[in-house]
């Protein structure tokens, strides 16, 4: 479960990461 957890958290991250990355390259 905790596996679990943790790839969660760490997709969450990397969309997030994704997400900025994508708007500070509009500017």
């Amino acid at each position: 479960m905790l596996i679990q957890v943790e790839d969660h958290l760490y997709r969450l991250r990397s969309l997030s990461g994704q997400v900025l990355f994508m708007y500070y390259h509009q500017f």
